[in-house]
C-alpha cells in the first residue's frame, strides 16, 4: 500500500489521532510541488474520501481543528482542479459547509483587526 492511500484509509478511522495522521499525509502530499498531480487525482478519484473531507469541514470541537484546516487545504487544492470542482460540488451539503468555513474564517479575521 503506498503512503497516500495509508493516509485515505485513515481518514475513515474511529480514533482522532489516525484520522489527524491521514489528513497530515494527504495535505503534505497534496500541497507539495512533486506529488500532487498524483495525489489529487488519487483523491479526487475516491468519491467516500473526497465526502469524509467535506464531512471535517463541519467538525467544531477545537481539538480537531487541525484536521478541519487539513481538510480544507486539501479540499481546495482540489477543486482547483476542474474535474474535481464538479465533484466537489456534487457532494450534499459541500457548498454549505464550504461557505460555513469562508464566514467563520471572515469572522475570525475581523475579530484580529477589532482588537
Amino acid at each position: 500500500m503506498d503512503i497516500v492511500s495509508f493516509g485515505m484509509e485513515l481518514l475513515g478511522s474511529n480514533s482522532s489521532d489516525e484520522q489527524l495522521i491521514g489528513a497530515r499525509i494527504l495535505r503534505q502530499f497534496a500541497v507539495s510541488q512533486r506529488y500532487s498531480e498524483e495525489t489529487l487525482e488519487k483523491i479526487g478519484i475516491n468519491f467516500p474520501v473526497v465526502e469524509r473531507l467535506v464531512e471535517m469541514l463541519n467538525w467544531k470541537d477545537l481539538q480537531e481543528e487541525e484536521i478541519r484546516r487539513s481538510a480544507a487545504e486539501i479540499l481546495s487544492k482540489l477543486a482547483g482542479k476542474k474535474q474535481n470542482s464538479l465533484r466537489v460540488a456534487g457532494i450534499s451539503g459541500a457548498m454549505e459547509s464550504i461557505s460555513s468555513l469562508l464566514e467563520s474564517t471572515r469572522s475570525s479575521d475581523l475579530t484580529i483587526w477589532d482588537s
